[in-house]
């Protein structure tokens, strides 16, 4: 949509250059045939060359109207018509104008300035039809820009809430992972624990498995402290047995 009301508005900047230029074409005309009806030097060029451009100018309105005339403006294209006609009554009348003499001068030249005129009015009528078209398609292109604002802020959401939704899977990610390292740690600790408890049970046996029956064993919170008080206590029945 947005590029569609670029090249519609571009094309309305073209068509109003037209049709301006166009205006001053007609313009030029009706005077050089005022001049050449005077007989004035150069006047009859001038006619020749101004009736030339402005029927330009006019086959160019058409191109523009065949090449795409905004389809919610249809009137323009049909109020084209009557304007080529009349531009083509004004160049048959500038040649009449230019190949005749005396009274057939005059008619030409009062055909020529009534054509010029109807031609004005005509094409006054199109510019106002073409600017109403401009400011549509300004209409089109400020809604285009809004529209692709608005997928801007869209995509800006989006990306913003993807970004947030990986930053909250990584955060999460590592606190499972510093959880895993702290269990880990935890579970080394207690082995060593253990191992070094069970160590110290064992050297304490030693000296009991010798015979000597005053080793007490060391009675603490490892899962060994239960094993040892127990031995403690089997060594004090022994050494009472070996008393009596």
């Amino acid at each position: 949509a947005l590029w569609l009301a670029l090249g519609a508005a571009q094309r309305m900047a073209g068509a109003t250059a037209l049709v301006t230029d166009a205006q001053v074409q007609v313009q030029r005309t009706a005077k050089a045939a005022a001049q050449t009806l005077l007989g004035t030097t150069g006047a009859a060029e001038e006619l020749q060359k101004g009736s030339l451009a402005l029927a330009a100018r006019l086959r160019g309105l058409q191109d523009w109207s065949d090449d795409g005339l905004p389809a919610h403006q249809p009137g323009a294209a049909r109020g084209l018509q009557p304007l080529l006609e009349q531009g083509n009554q004004v160049q048959q009348s500038a040649q009449t104008l230019l190949a005749s003499q005396d009274a057939a001068a005059q008619q030409a030249y009062a055909a020529l300035n009534s054509q010029a005129s109807a031609l004005q009015v005509g094409l006054q009528a199109l510019q106002g039809r073409v600017a109403e078209a401009r400011r549509t398609s300004a209409g089109l292109w400020a809604l285009g820009v809004a529209g692709l604002c608005l997928l801007g802020l869209g995509l800006a959401g989006s990306l913003r809430l993807f970004v947030l939704e990986q930053s909250r899977r990584s955060r999460e990610a590592e606190a499972q992972r510093a959880r895993a390292e702290h269990q880990e740690r935890e579970a080394k600790r207690v082995n060593d624990s253990n191992q070094a408890a069970i160590l110290r049970l064992m050297n304490e046996l030693q000296a009991v498995s010798e015979g000597d029956l005053t080793q007490q064993a060391t009675v603490t919170e490892d899962m060994t402290g239960a094993i040892a008080d127990s031995v403690n206590y089997t060594v004090e029945e022994l050494r009472s047995l070996v008393s009596q």
